[in-house]
């Protein structure tokens, strides 16, 4: 599972957001606020072995991808490495 978001500077603060999912979250650099978005979205899934990355892209735009993610209502695994991406 891959989301889009933007980092941009507000202030002294670094703000990052995933608008599909309607979060945001910040720091006070630009690293620090990509590892607050790491650790929100750890603490949504609230499961072990959930893999969380990073790709910065150009700009102020960022990828987050969830690989064996947990769906925290059903328990369901959703392993990204085994469905063919289009």
């Amino acid at each position: 599972m891959r989301f889009s978001g933007k980092i941009y500077k507000d202030g002294k603060f670094w703000l990052a957001e995933i608008p599909i999912i309607d979060l945001m979250t910040q720091g006070h650099t630009k690293k620090e606020a990509y590892e607050m978005v790491a650790d929100m979205l750890e603490s949504l899934i609230n499961k072990d072995g959930c893999d969380i990355t990073i790709f910065k892209g150009k700009k102020d735009h960022f990828e987050v991808e969830l690989l064996n993610a947990v769906c925290p209502e059903t328990d369901i695994v959703i392993d990204e490495s085994t469905i063919p991406l289009t």
